[in-house]
C-alpha cells in the first residue's frame, strides 16, 4: 500500500492512521526485541509477508 493510501483526512483537519496487525512469530519478536522495529519490518518485507492472514506463514527470522 502507498504512504498516502496510509492515512484518512477529515474535515476537522486531523488524520486518521491506519494500521495493520501482523501476528508475529516467537523468533521474529526477538528479533524486535533484540534489534529493534527497523530490523523486524526488514525481515517481514525480505519475506514479502502484508497484513493478509496466513495461519500457515513461515517464520522469516
Amino acid at each position: 500500500m502507498s504512504p498516502d493510501a496510509r492515512t484518512i483526512a477529515v474535515p476537522d483537519s486531523s488524520r486518521i492512521a491506519l494500521l495493520a496487525l501482523v501476528p508475529l512469530h516467537a523468533d521474529e519478536m526477538a528479533v524486535k526485541i533484540e534489534h529493534g522495529t527497523d530490523a523486524l519490518i526488514e525481515i517481514l518485507d525480505r519475506g514479502g509477508v502484508t497484513e493478509l492472514l496466513d495461519p500457515q506463514r513461515s517464520s522469516y527470522a
